[in-house]
C-alpha cells in the first residue's frame, strides 16, 4: 500500500474528519473550501489537505459558539467585512476578479489603482498634487506621513467618487514624492528616477503591483476604521503609515533585512549556526505566510526576476532549509532593493507606495457603505 503524504489525508479519511458524505467532500473541493493534492478539476483527487480539514473544523465550532468566534475574529480568523477588491483563494491573489501575478508582468500601479478603485480609464493621473517642503533627517514613512498632514482637503467623505479619486491622485503623487521620487512620470518611473535606478524601473513597477493591496491585514483595517469615521482620504493614509511603520507588519522589512545582512557579515561556510550560536533570534516573517501555506505567490515571482549573489543565495538557502518554509514578500523585497543596490529602507518605500493603492481603495469602498466601525470589547478584570 502506497505511504500516506506527510499533511494529506485519503477522501475517506477527510470524510470522517469532517462528519459527511463523500459527495458532500467534493462539494466542499469545489467550493475552494477543503483543497485537495491533484488537478485543480478533479475534486476527487486521492489526497486532502488535513490542515484546511481542521481549520474548517475549528472555523465551524467558532460559529457554533458566537463569544468564542468573537474572540477570534482580529486574529486570522472568521471574516469581518465584505470586500469586492481583494481576494485571497487557492495559492492566488486576485484584484477584482484578476490574478495579481499576472497584472505585475505588465500593469502599471495606475492602471492597478484604476482597477482596485473600480474606476473606468478616463482618470487623470496628471492630477494636482502638494509637494511640501519637509524637514530633513525624516524616515521615508514619517516625511510621507508629515506630506499628507500638510496636503489640502479637496473632498469630503460625501463627494462625488469622481472628485475623491481626483483627490486620491494627488495623494499618491504626495507620498511618491515624499518617498524620493521624481515628479510628474508615473510611479514607477518617478521612484527608479528619484532613486537613480532608471534601468531597473520595470523591475520596481512589478513590485509596486504585487504590493498594491492584500485584502485585510493590518494597515488597511486601520485605513478602513479611519474612512469609517468620514475622515479625510490623506487621514486614512496617515493610518495606513502609521500602521505600516510597526515592526510586526511593513517594518519587517527592516528587520529581515538587518538579520541577513548580519548574516553576510559573519566570515565562515555557516552563517546561520554562528548566527544562532551567538544567541540571536530570527524574526518572524523570514519566512512562510499563513495565507499561502504552499508559498507566497507574490515573493515567488519577484525572487524569479532577480539574480542574487552567491553568499545571499546561500544564506536564503541555510534559511529556508533551518525554517522548512518558503520565502516571504518582506525577504523578496529585500532581495530586490539588495540586487539594484539601493539602502535597505528602500524596500519599506516600495511596500508603502504600492500599498497606498490598495489603501484608498478600501476607503472608497468603506466610505460608500456608509457604516461606522466600532466593534465591542469583553471586559475582564485585572488579575491582582
Amino acid at each position: 500500500m502506497a505511504e500516506t503524504p506527510s499533511g494529506l489525508v485519503d477522501a475517506a479519511t477527510a470524510a470522517r474528519m469532517l462528519g459527511v458524505s463523500l459527495a458532500t467532500l467534493y462539494a466542499y473541493v469545489s467550493r475552494g473550501v477543503i483543497r485537495n493534492a491533484g488537478p485543480a478539476s478533479d475534486p476527487r483527487a486521492r489526497w486532502y489537505i488535513e490542515a484546511d480539514i481542521k481549520a474548517w473544523l475549528a472555523r465551524k465550532q467558532r460559529q457554533r459558539r458566537p463569544r468564542e468566534a468573537a474572540r477570534h475574529v482580529l486574529d486570522w480568523g472568521l471574516p469581518v467585512l465584505q470586500t469586492a477588491i481583494t481576494r485571497i483563494d487557492q495559492q492566488q491573489l486576485q484584484y477584482r476578479g484578476q490574478d495579481a501575478v499576472t497584472l505585475a508582468r505588465h500593469a502599471t500601479l495606475e492602471q492597478t489603482a484604476a482597477l482596485l478603485w473600480h474606476a473606468d480609464d478616463t482618470l487623470d493621473w496628471h492630477g494636482a498634487a502638494s509637494y511640501p517642503r519637509l524637514p530633513a533627517g525624516l524616515p521615508p514613512l514619517q516625511r510621507a506621513t508629515v506630506a499628507l498632514a500638510l496636503a489640502p482637503v479637496c473632498a469630503t467623505h460625501d463627494a462625488p467618487i469622481a472628485q475623491q479619486q481626483a483627490e486620491a491622485i494627488g495623494l499618491m503623487h504626495t507620498v511618491c514624492h515624499a518617498l524620493g521620487g521624481h515628479p510628474g512620470l508615473p510611479f514607477h518611473a518617478a521612484l527608479a528616477q528619484g532613486w537613480r535606478r532608471p534601468e531597473h524601473a520595470s523591475l520596481l513597477r512589478q513590485a509596486l503591483v504585487l504590493c498594491a493591496d492584500h485584502e485585510l491585514n493590518a494597515s488597511t483595517f486601520a485605513v478602513r476604521v479611519a474612512a469609517s469615521t468620514g475622515a479625510s482620504l490623506a487621514a486614512c493614509l496617515q493610518a495606513g503609515l502609521a500602521t505600516l511603520s510597526g515592526p510586526r507588519h511593513g517594518g519587517l522589512t527592516q528587520a529581515v533585512g538587518q538579520v541577513i545582512n548580519d548574516m553576510l557579515d559573519t566570515p565562515g561556510p555557516d552563517p546561520l549556526g554562528q548566527y544562532l550560536a551567538a544567541g540571536q533570534a530570527l524574526p518572524a516573517g523570514l519566512f512562510g505566510h499563513p495565507l499561502y501555506p504552499d508559498g507566497d505567490p507574490r515573493a515567488r515571482h519577484l525572487l524569479g526576476l532577480i539574480a542574487p549573489d552567491a553568499a545571499f543565495a546561500h544564506v536564503v538557502a541555510q534559511l529556508r532549509a533551518h525554517l522548512g518554509d518558503h520565502p516571504s514578500l518582506d525577504l523578496a523585497l529585500v532581495s530586490l532593493v539588495r540586487s539594484v543596490r539601493l539602502p535597505l529602507d528602500h524596500a519599506l518605500r516600495l511596500f508603502a507606495m504600492g500599498r497606498c493603492a490598495g489603501w484608498i481603495a478600501h476607503a472608497l469602498e468603506q466610505r460608500a457603505t456608509g457604516q461606522l466601525i466600532r466593534p465591542r470589547a469583553e471586559f475582564t478584570r485585572d488579575s491582582e
